[in-house]
């Protein structure tokens, strides 16, 4: 589904629970996809999206699969990440990403929680980024506390330098993090963003 005007839309709410070898839910055409309470679990990535738009609210994400990021592109599916969610900014597919996140656990027990990454692998590539819209603002994001909270491209920081203003995070996430917003270690050891009280 390439076609941006007469979209599918796909709620997921909190009854279902989806559980999948390779990634939970492969976004690969064009939808909107709204997880509402649901539990969605790959082995190989909890949601792995190429286009369209993903809204969580509530639920649990998770993958339980080995690191494999740096992650390849793939012109007719996704390779395994091990990430919770894995974002392919890959040409070949209508793209126009555009990520949503105000509640949940993101959640992956070997890699990033969130991972956008160019299908295209040259060093010096002129591609860019195929999100067309990021925010997170709530959620908990979970990794090993080796492995980053979040891990994107070059690419996508030219475009979303700072996207982040709430949730909990295992690792800092203070170079993402809006205007109005700062980071603050918790007693369990992650990092929450608040609003600055200035």
């Amino acid at each position: 589904v390439k076609g941006v005007d007469n979209f599918p839309i796909i709620n997921i709410n909190e009854t279902a629970n989806v559980s999948s070898s390779g990634p939970g839910i492969y976004a690969a055409g064009y939808a909107e996809w709204n997880i509402n309470g649901a539990t969605i679990e790959g082995e190989s990535a909890g949601i792995a999206i190429k286009s369209g738009i993903l809204n969580i609210n509530s639920g649990s994400i998770k993958s339980a699969g080995e690191d494999q990021t740096p992650t390849p592109g793939f012109g007719n599916g996704v390779y395994p990440s091990g990430t919770a969610i894995q974002i392919e900014s890959h040409k070949g597919y209508a793209g126009k990403i555009e990520i949503n996140i105000t509640g949940g656990t993101i959640e992956s027990a070997n890699s990033a929680a969130l991972y956008e990454y160019l299908a295209s692998k040259t060093e010096n590539t002129t591609e860019n980024t195929t999100v067309k819209n990021i925010k997170i603002s709530g959620g908990r994001f979970i990794t090993n506390g080796i492995k980053p909270s979040i891990f994107v491209s070059p690419q996508f920081v030219s475009v979303f330098p700072r996207f982040i203003a709430g949730g909990i995070f295992s690792t800092n996430v203070s170079n993402y993090v809006m205007e109005g917003y700062n980071v603050e270690k918790t007693s369990n050891d992650e990092f929450e963003v608040v609003a600055n009280n200035n």
